[in-house]
């Protein structure tokens, strides 16, 4: 019978080190591989629980070049969520949501801005988003998944997704308004806080069936800058301008006068005015009230748009009036030419402002992505939707379903 040598104790030892080792090892490439089959950039505002998140993958797959999934969550509580490819609103490519119809959906509407204004809706034949089924309001936060299709290019440029510092923003609407649109076009207030980051696209490209990555921290993604709080004024000008005027000074002016009597067409033109500019600082508020729950116009903000014209030029005939029964009608020249200078400014910052709407609308039609892009043949990119793409991977409910 032949015996075995028995192991020595420093033998064994270096046995079960060398199989610790070996485990190890296999361990660490197993987590390499997986990491870089996943292919994930991730950017987290902070560690709370209202922090803004958005993680992007870009599929290594030659069927979708232009694709990417994202994965997008925010507080529920303000009215929309936004994020950007760009370094600013102007010319930038963004995917918005809010709340749809029924309260229970959202609505992922694709922008492109213009300006610091607010973004256009952007419609094309070949993009394409489908959201998955988990994207929804999940315990109180925006939960946006989704897979976009022919993305990578827009009107005002393209997403680099070699690019190891992309830039990028983001941005939440305000908290107090409550929106609840099926429409991709819905109007949106003033942001109430926005920021900017980078991503390393680069490192986000891998296996979309991984994505999203169940950590979630930030990954890939660096802020740039701090956080900007943000409000919007212009309507809270608009009311105490126009309630300022209209409430007291035309008030004042109407009981301050010399004339012992109120028997002449200035001053009764001039009550009627007054009275009428109540009620229509009435209909805009109540207008105002019933638009932020319901989103929809109103029978009051039609009556309150329309009015308001009509008050500005009787007060102004009224004007004339006032001249001449206070025996001055040589004032009205200089009046005329006051009234014409303002009209003029009026006329002109209306004519520049429907420039701009108009310019906004042609952002969204196939000619001009065709110009963009520089392509001079008109069927390089079709003006019909197309159904020759492959689909998308795992995923099949359109955008705001």
């Amino acid at each position: 019978m032949i015996h075995s040598r028995p192991h020595s104790i420093e033998e064994t030892m270096q046995q079960k080190w060398s199989i610790t080792a070996l485990a190890v090892l296999a361990a660490l490439l197993f987590t390499v591989n997986s990491v870089a089959a996943l292919g994930a950039a991730t950017f987290v505002t902070s560690e709370s629980e209202n922090n803004f998140t958005f993680s992007i993958n870009i599929p290594e797959n030659p069927e979708y070049p232009n694709d990417f999934g994202f994965y997008l969550s925010a507080p529920h509580e303000s009215s929309w969520v936004g994020v950007g490819f760009g370094k600013e609103m102007k010319d930038a490519f963004m995917l918005i949501a809010y709340t749809s119809k029924n309260d229970k959906g959202l609505t992922l509407s694709p922008r492109v801005g213009v300006g610091h204004v607010e973004p256009s809706y952007y419609k094309n034949g070949t993009m394409d988003i489908k959201l998955s089924n988990d994207t929804g309001i999940k315990d109180g936060r925006y939960v946006v998944h989704g897979f976009c299709h022919n993305c990578k290019d827009f009107p005002s440029g393209s997403i680099d997704f070699d690019s190891t510092e992309q830039p990028m923003i983001y941005a939440v609407g305000p908290d107090q308004l409550y929106l609840s649109n099926n429409a991709k076009d819905a109007g949106l207030r003033r942001h109430d806080y926005w920021g900017t980051f980078t991503m390393n696209l680069r490192a986000a490209k891998g296996d979309p069936s991984q994505f999203p990555p169940k950590d979630l921290s930030r990954n890939n993604a660096t802020r740039t800058g701090h956080e900007h709080n943000d409000h919007e004024y212009s309507s809270s000008l608009h009311a105490i301008a126009m309630a300022g005027t209209f409430v007291v000074i035309f008030p004042v002016g109407v009981f301050y006068q010399k004339s012992k009597h109120y028997n002449s067409a200035h001053q009764l033109i001039g009550m009627v005015v007054v009275l009428l500019v109540l009620l229509q600082a009435s209909l805009g508020s109540i207008h105002h009230r019933i638009f932020k729950i319901k989103q929809q116009p109103t029978i009051m903000g039609i009556i309150h748009r329309f009015l308001g014209p009509v008050l500005i030029a009787v007060g102004v005939i009224n004007g004339v009036l006032g001249f001449n029964l206070a025996i001055a009608s040589h004032h009205n020249i200089g009046y005329a030419v006051v009234v014409l200078i303002v009209l003029i400014i009026l006329f002109g910052a209306g004519y520049i402002q429907m420039r701009r709407r108009r310019r906004q609308e042609a952002f969204n039609t196939p000619a001009a992505q065709n110009f963009r892009s520089g392509e001079s043949h008109e069927n390089d990119i079709p003006l019909q939707p197309s159904s020759n793409w492959p689909p998308p991977p795992a995923y099949g409910r359109p955008a705001g379903a």
